[in-house]
């Protein structure tokens, strides 16, 4: 009979030990479905800050552009002014030396 008790006494310890097992086993997916719930919410939220992110660069773009063109303008107004003068002068000195050229022959 010893034998038998033996035999019920190590399936019962085997039988706690598996249960034991079990539970762990439980925990740690338990666990792992949270971490993974957890990361679905990170990921959401990673993709609606990219989302606005995009949002941001296009609006960037749009103003870049607008300020290029805008020192653009400001560059070739200068220019066109600068330009605008030496002609007025040369125009000048054209006339000048038009009219001495002229005032010589008479």
């Amino acid at each position: 009979m010893d034998e038998d008790t033996d035999e019920v006494q190590t399936g019962a310890h085997n039988l706690q030990q598996i249960q034991r097992q079990i539970h762990e086993l439980v925990d740690v997916l338990d666990s792992n479905v949270q971490l993974l719930m957890n990361r679905h919410g990170n990921v959401e939220e990673l993709e609606k800050l990219a989302e606005q992110l995009k949002e941001k660069a296009g609006e960037f773009q749009v103003i870049t552009r607008r300020m290029k063109y805008k020192q653009v303008v400001r560059n070739n107004r200068w220019a066109l002014s600068i330009g605008l003068v030496v002609l007025v002068v040369v125009l000048i000195l054209a006339g000048v030396i038009i009219s001495v050229v002229y005032n010589d022959r008479n």
